[in-house]
């Protein structure tokens, strides 16, 4: 995620927890697919209090990549959308700007048990 300046924050509802699992295995594989946009990293998040949702974070340098990647004129997005609807029940997009002072990831972080 390294240079990222903006995030596309995607609250996500499925209809089941099956289809949570089945719908997070889509965008996993989409993401792969697509690493030739200007997308600088992404994240799902599942909830452990609901089984039936996710967020999903896609992170970018400009808020113009990330504006042309969710506009109505992306096929491949429009084509997920679309597979996803049998398995969707809901989902919310907000835009978020990160604040580069609050990210810091170090590789030699560890975790103590």
């Amino acid at each position: 995620m390294s240079g990222a300046k903006y995030a596309k924050h995607n609250k996500v509802r499925f209809k089941s927890s099956e289809d949570r699992e089945n719908g997070i295995q889509m965008f996993n594989e989409f993401f792969k697919t697509i690493e030739k946009e200007k997308m600088t990293g992404h994240i799902i998040l599942e909830s452990l209090s609901d089984p039936k949702e996710a967020i999903v974070l896609t992170f970018w340098e400009t808020r113009e990549d990330m504006d042309r990647f969710y506009s109505q004129q992306n096929s491949s997005l429009a084509n997920l959308v679309k597979k996803q609807s049998l398995c969707l029940k809901k989902c919310q997009r907000e835009q978020i700007m990160l604040c580069q002072d609050c990210i810091r990831i170090h590789d030699s972080m560890s975790v103590a048990n």
